[in-house]
Parts: C-alpha cells; structure tokens; sequence
C-alpha cells in the first residue's frame, strides 16, 4: 500500500471512496433511503474543490492505493470550528469497506497525524456521528479520545436531515 497526496485528477475516484464508505459505514445510522441516493458524480465538484483549496498550512488530501485502487482518504485542514486554526482537523477519513480492519486505516491516520504534525498543529480534532460505535473503537485504538463537545447540524449533503457529532481530540508530538 502505497500513501500520497491526492491530486485533482483523483477527485471522481475520491467522491466513489467517500459514497461506498458512508453507504457501509453509516448504515443503520442514517436513512437507508438517503445512503442508497448518494452518488459519487453529485459529489464529484465538491471534491475538485478540496483538491485546490491549499490556503492553510496542513491542508490537503491523503489517499492509500493499493495498485491502481483507492483503499482510503484523509482529508486535513486547520480546524474549521473557529477562527483561531490552532488545531489541525481530519476533516474525512474514509476506508474502503472491502479493505476494513486490514491496517490500511491505521497507516492513513499515522500519516495523517505525521502531515499535520509536520505543519506546526500541537492538537487535532475530528468529528464522529454519535452511535458511529465502530469509528469511535478505531480512533480510541489510534490514540484519539472523546473531549466533551458535541453538536447537532443539518449538513447540506443530508438533505435537512440532523445529525449529532462528538468530538474527539489528539495530541500531537
């Protein structure tokens, strides 16, 4: 397995990546009815967009491959909840669901951890939808703990629906 930025030549692979994982990763916890809608094309210029927004320090997108396939993607940016971007965030951490509990997901965050570190971030923080049981063991497996905050939106991609994430913060060497 092989761990590198992402380029914008990656964004329709990435958007598939990222809709098979939350059609695995989010059943039972989202509407069946939305996660058999989504579909990688609609995502497709959200993604392009991602892949050429590099303002901060930090940002960017990791993807693992394995051959010519997309197993994972990290994607980092200063913390997005504030104007102080003191913490880095992982924004989207997504493995493919064929490839889970293989140590693909482990590497990505390693690297991930190691590219925000190398930015000059001494925290980072990520968001989990609450219930998301099997996502909370792997990032307490990976040095991540719950730190309190919670919040409920209505993200666009959900269509009005509202969703409640918790917080989970790691300390950065």
């Amino acid at each position: 397995m092989r761990i590198r930025p992402a380029v914008l030549a990656d964004a329709s692979r990435l958007a598939e990546l990222h809709v098979r994982s939350w059609q695995a990763g989010y059943r039972g916890l989202l509407p069946q009815s939305l996660l058999d809608g989504l579909d990688p094309v609609a995502r497709l210029d959200r993604w392009e967009a991602i892949l050429q927004d590099t303002n901060w320090p930090g940002q960017g997108t990791l993807v693992a491959e394995e051959g010519n396939e997309f197993v994972g993607l990290a994607r980092l940016c200063p913390e997005r909840d504030t104007r102080l971007r003191a913490a880095g965030e992982v924004a989207a951490f997504h493995v493919a669901p064929e490839h889970w509990r293989q140590g693909i997901g482990r590497r990505l965050m390693s690297a991930a951890l190691s590219r925000l570190t190398d930015a000059g971030f001494d925290m980072a923080i990520l968001w989990v939808l609450t219930g998301n049981e099997a996502a909370i063991r792997f990032y307490e497996a990976t040095g991540w703990r719950a730190d309190g905050a919670t919040k409920s939106e209505k993200p666009h991609a959900l269509r009005g629906i509202t969703v409640t994430e918790m917080r989970m913060a790691h300390t950065l060497m």
